[in-house]
């Protein structure tokens, strides 16, 4: 028996090195590169088991001749308390991942023994063959091969040491840059404390100087109430007077520049109104007179008054037929206000062709709509709007002037009456301009403050455990939640309950998510409510185009318990303004 070399297991990087001694002197041996790996293979699953049972072993590598046959020995032993039945153990009769472990590296050499008694330690004596030979090896090549050995052993061992230095250096270098940034981003930040607390003097500042503010332009609005409006009102009697011949009858000259005169004051004093309505809007003073009427009786009236100021037979004023609509209960002085500026911009922008004045039910609600064949607005303008002050810049504009603050007086009294405003509109097709009006003004105030608490989502999914998962991803105590099972049932309940975000999934029988999703922006109730895709089906880049067109946002059901499916949900909710904070706060 020739002792090759011995090495000690107390870490587990000593396993890694026994493992690589193996390669080395089976490849020296002449094993091939498959016994190579069985021998290494089965010699890290003992000397692993040794150090997890042991706390440390031994391996020796030695030869042993039996006349022309060669075989390699492994001797693993440890001084650790021993294994009660060994036999067992190697029957496969105490399944555990101990035995799995040493069960397959006996079958990965020629012969194994094993010897354990508790408390004695353990020994395992493991042989492969190596080959047949004509005859003993000479003293001078076991000398040969030794030296072979202990030199790769050596050459290994120093490798090891210089590359265990480089990177000991490499870390101490990587320690002392992290503690230069360290201190960098210290004193930085020390100075960004010492910049918030200036900016937010600064800002408290400034919020006291814009409430001063808002106090003087409220001031200044109600005192222009009389002193504005009261010489504006001259300026269009006297105007009228002499227009009319009551003073004196006007030369043809004159009477053009009392015209003007006229029309200018009546521009002004459409302005006074609108920025007076619009100041009382934004400090919380207009006042909401609800009582009942219907909207054929609102339609007449708007009839009456727009007929002797509709001139030009190039546009047709058209009212849609609304006899069979039921009662409403809310402020017709204001409804007619919000119909009279949709129409009268209307009438502006088109020059030929009509405008339409409709009327739909939905739900608890009405939608007005007023449909022209004008100009048109290209989407890149429609925000802006609904701003004060802000008209669209086109041909036409240079001929109709207006004072930019009907449609953002327009909004604010749709949301005062519990509403909202939208619009439809491209450049060359018209517009449409629609007003979401609640038929009980008290129940739709109640509703809001209910539903200011707590907000609903609706989930469309066939799949109860995944309309479950995503309640819980979400937080099953954030929001009020509304369930669907299938499409067509998702379909009616978005437009019956009008919840403030929707999830959608794709694969449902008889109505799939593109048709529902198709249904949900056809109709004009739940067209502006955000819709989230959730699904686990792997999309064709034209079917993310096709809803990328409608959709929100995309949640993968795969990935909606790790972060950055939880991170979707949540830049989800908050494009649909229901982020966690204010969740919270509710």
């Amino acid at each position: 028996m020739t002792l090759l070399l011995t090495t000690e297991i107390s870490v587990e990087d000593d396993v890694v090195l026994a493992r690589q001694r193996a390669r080395q002197i089976t490849a020296a041996l002449g094993f091939d590169p498959q016994e190579q790996t069985r021998v290494a293979t089965a010699l890290s699953e003992i000397a692993r088991n040794a150090l997890q049972h042991a706390g440390r072993g031994t391996v020796q590598f030695m030869l042993e001749e039996q006349g022309n046959t060669l075989e390699l020995v492994l001797v693993v032993s440890d001084r650790g308390s021993g294994i009660a039945d060994v036999e067992a153990l190697l029957a496969g009769q105490r399944p555990n991942s101990t035995g799995t472990g040493i069960i397959a590296a006996r079958k990965l050499m020629d012969s194994f023994e094993m010897q354990s008694r508790p408390g004695q330690g353990t020994a395992v004596r493991m042989h492969k063959q190596l080959r047949k030979r004509g005859g003993p090896l000479t003293s001078e090549q076991r000398t040969a091969l030794t030296d072979q050995l202990l030199q790769k052993h050596s050459d290994s061992m120093i490798d090891a040491a210089r590359g265990h230095d480089r990177a000991l250096a490499r870390t101490l270098l990587d320690l002392q840059q992290t503690q230069r940034e360290l201190e960098f981003l210290n004193r930085e930040l020390e100075e960004t404390n010492r910049g918030v607390m200036v900016l937010y003097n600064e800002l408290e500042e400034k919020a006291e100087a814009l409430r001063r503010s808002q106090a003087a332009k409220n001031q200044f609005f109600s005192e222009m109430n009389h002193e504005v409006r009261t010489p504006i009102n001259s300026i269009l009697n006297l105007a009228e007077l002499l227009l009319n011949g009551s003073l004196a009858k006007p030369l043809p000259q004159q009477e053009t520049a009392l015209g003007y005169i006229r029309k200018a004051a009546q521009h002004l004093s459409e302005l006074v109104d609108d920025l007076l309505e619009l100041s009382r809007s934004e400090a919380g003073k207009l006042v909401v007179r609800p009582s009942a009427f219907t909207v054929d009786a609102l339609f007449g009236g708007l009839r009456g008054l727009f007929r002797p100021l509709h001139t030009r037979e190039a546009v047709r004023l058209v009212f849609n037929d609304v006899s069979n609509f039921p009662e409403l209960y809310t402020d017709e002085g204001k409804v007619s206000q919000i119909l009279r500026n949709f129409i009268s911009n209307a009438l502006k922008f088109t020059e030929k062709g009509s405008v339409t004045v409709s009327a739909a039910l939905a739900g608890d609600q009405i939608v007005f709509s007023v449909t022209d064949t004008g100009i048109g607005i290209h989407p890149s303008q429609h925000d802006v709007l609904f701003t004060p002050f802000t008209q669209v810049d086109n041909p036409h504009q240079k001929r109709v002037k207006g004072t930019g603050l009907g449609l953002s007086l327009t909004r604010a009294l749709c949301e005062l009456l519990g509403g909202k405003a939208t619009m439809e509109s491209d450049l060359g097709v018209g517009s449409t301009f629609r007003a979401y009006i609640p038929r009980n003004f008290a129940k739709s105030r109640d509703s809001q403050g209910a539903s200011s608490a707590r907000e609903a989502i609706l989930i469309i999914d066939d799949d109860e455990i995944a309309r479950y998962l995503l309640r819980g991803a979400i937080g099953p105590d954030r929001y009020s939640y509304i369930e669907a099972s299938s499409g067509a049932e998702g379909v009616k309940v978005a437009h019956d309950q009008r919840p403030r975000l929707i999830f959608l999934d794709l694969r449902m029988p008889n109505m799939d998510g593109f048709a529902v999703l198709d249904a949900l922006k056809a109709d004009p109730v739940t067209k502006d409510i955000p819709v989230a895709i959730h699904t686990s089906q792997r999309l064709q880049p034209w079917e993310k185009d096709r809803l990328t067109q409608h959709a929100v946002g995309f949640v993968d059901k795969e990935l909606l318990h790790q972060a950055p499916g939880r991170a979707g949900v949540e830049e989800i909710l908050t494009h649909a303004g229901m982020s966690r904070a204010s969740s919270e706060h509710a």
